[in-house]
Parts: structure tokens; C-alpha cells; sequence
């Protein structure tokens, strides 16, 4: 998926609001990386869910049962994918109705960029509704969804980055790759599949449910609340390098 984000060269007028750091500032000095989830981390709320609901696809305890450790999510998503019954236009105008991104991600795939940080998503969401999110917002990254395919007997879903994978092993996979590379390693997500990429990460930033799962088995995460924590991390630890 190619995804286009305009750099109109005001990222370090933003860095400059809300931090005393230089006007100009050069490439940071230190070896991080950053995995991220989509649904619910990068964007507010879960945008599957939310498609699910209002087309009345699902239920919220259907949606809820499958949140539960054990469950194969992608294996989920294409069951309950096929009873959506509507065109993509109409669905796809729900998402850029309904879609929030998370404060502080419109600039932060630059940021990373213009910093040679790499930055990647990993996600058990679809191009469906991944594609008119990151067009509106000219967002460009190296993601990592579902393929989808609307029908007239519902929306057919396919994995081909996962080959015999688990969504939870992906992901997990992605951030170690990272590592072996020589990074350390951020992990941002806000779910159940997200919990061994955050084992395996080096800082985890954590909404919802897996800031709970992470405070329940004691492994130590920062409440995600938007991307400017990231971001801000990132330019500390490349402080702290230039020491």
C-alpha cells in the first residue's frame, strides 16, 4: 500500500510549541525503532469495530468475546467480515465520518523519517478502511494489513504477510527483527495481540487493554495517550546519546 504524506516543513514548528528545544533539528543520534498497532493506537477508536457495529455486523459481545486471549484475530476478522453487507463507498464514508487519529500522529511518520528512525505498523486491520484514513491525513509508513475484497456476499479478507503466523507472533516478529538489526526497540499497541510484541520490545507504550494486561503481569509500559510521548522519547534518548 503507497500512502503519501506532504512534508510542508513545519514539524519543528510543532517541536518548538511544545518543547524548548532548537528551531533546526539534526538527525537523532541513537538506534530506536518504533512498531505500532493501528485499530485503537494509532487511531482512537477500533475502526473494524466500528464498521462492524454500524452496519450491524456484529455485537458488542461478539466484538468483546473477541478480545480474549486465545483467539485467533485474523481467523475472527474474516468470519465476521463476511456478514457485512454494504457497498465500499458507503463504508469507506463511515471511516472518514467516524476516524480519529491518536494527538500527535499527523506529523510523526515525518518525524521518523526525517530523523532515520524507522517506523513501521503492524496490524490485523484491512486496506479497506487503513487506505482513505492515511489518503485524507497524507500519511506515508511501511504497514502492514489485510487485503480486502467487497462482495455481494460480504467482505472477503486475506493475510499474506502472516503466511503461518498468529497476529500476536507477527507482531512480535517484527519488533525482534528490529532488534537482531541492532535497535532498541518502541512498541506501541493498544490490544490482546499486541502483548508479545510488547514482551519483546525494549519501551512500550500501552492504551486500553494492554496497559491492563502489561500492569497484571508486571511488565513496565507508559500509558499511551498520543504520539507526542513518543515522539519526546525519542528526542530525549537522541539528547542523552549526544552526551
Amino acid at each position: 500500500m503507497t500512502l503519501r504524506l506532504k512534508d510542508r516543513g513545519c514539524r519543528n514548528k510543532e517541536l518548538l510549541v511544545r518543547n524548548p528545544i532548537p528551531s533546526t533539528l539534526p538527525p537523532i543520534p541513537c538506534s530506536w525503532a518504533v512498531v505500532s498497532d493501528f485499530d485503537g493506537t494509532i487511531t482512537l477508536c477500533d475502526v473494524g469495530d466500528s464498521i462492524l457495529l454500524h452496519f450491524d455486523a456484529a455485537t458488542k459481545k461478539e466484538i468483546e468475546d473477541s478480545y480474549a486471549f486465545g483467539v485467533n484475530m485474523c481467523e475472527w476478522m474474516r468470519k465476521v467480515f463476511l456478514k457485512l453487507r454494504a457497498p465500499k463507498e458507503k463504508i469507506q464514508a463511515h471511516v472518514l465520518a467516524s476516524t480519529r487519529l491518536r494527538n500527535g500522529f499527523k506529523s510523526f511518520p515525518a518525524f521518523c523519517a526525517a530523523n532515520s528512525v524507522p517506523f513501521e505498523i503492524a496490524s490485523g486491520g484491512i486496506d479497506l478502511y487503513a487506505e482513505p484514513v492515511f489518503s485524507k491525513h497524507r500519511l506515508k509508513a511501511k504497514s502492514f494489513f489485510g487485503k480486502a475484497r467487497v462482495a455481494g456476499n460480504g467482505v472477503k479478507i486475506t493475510y499474506p504477510f502472516l503466511k503461518k503466523n498468529t497476529l500476536d507472533d507477527f507482531k512480535a516478529h517484527r519488533v525482534l527483527r528490529l532488534r537482531r538489526l541492532g535497535y532498541k526497540v518502541i512498541f506501541c499497541g493498544d490490544g490482546t495481540t499486541d502483548l508479545k510484541a510488547a514482551r519483546a520490545a525494549d519501551k512500550v507504550f500501552a492504551a486500553k487493554k494492554l496497559f491492563g494486561h502489561c500492569r497484571a503481569l508486571g511488565l513496565k509500559a507508559t500509558r499511551l495517550k498520543n504520539f507526542h510521548q513518543v515522539r519526546d522519547f525519542l528526542i530525549q534518548e537522541g539528547l542523552k546519546a549526544e552526551d
